[in-house]
């Protein structure tokens, strides 16, 4: 992915545990992420700077599973059905976070 002040050092070692903790295979498709280079996904990526690279945050996924979580356009018909419902509950949980931001920002905005 992109480097930016979220890939710090936490994000570099726990990302390292994540993969670990899930026993190198894909919480999306359940292969093998042993082939290439296993990318990491932030759950609720809008969590404080503090939170946001915890382990439990973390999910291990291959850059097609990954690709296909963040990108709400990505066609998942090439993904089995149990695969597709991970997807779409990993999305889902990116637009309740991304909501929550917003609507907190709106909040904080209306404050002022």
């Amino acid at each position: 992915g992109k480097w930016n002040k979220l890939n710090n050092f936490e994000f570099i070692m726990n990302r390292a545990y994540a993969l670990n903790r899930d026993k190198l295979k894909c919480r999306v498709c359940g292969g093998w992420l042993i082939s290439g280079t296993p990318y990491a996904h932030r759950i609720n990526p809008n969590l404080p700077l503090n939170k946001v690279n915890r382990v439990n945050n973390l999910v291990s996924l291959h850059k097609k599973c990954f690709m296909a979580v963040n990108d709400p356009n990505y066609d998942i018909n090439q993904f089995d059905v149990k695969a597709q419902n991970k997807i779409i509950g990993y999305r889902e949980k990116l637009v309740i976070s991304h909501t929550r931001n917003n609507q907190s920002a709106l909040m904080e905005r209306r404050v002022r």
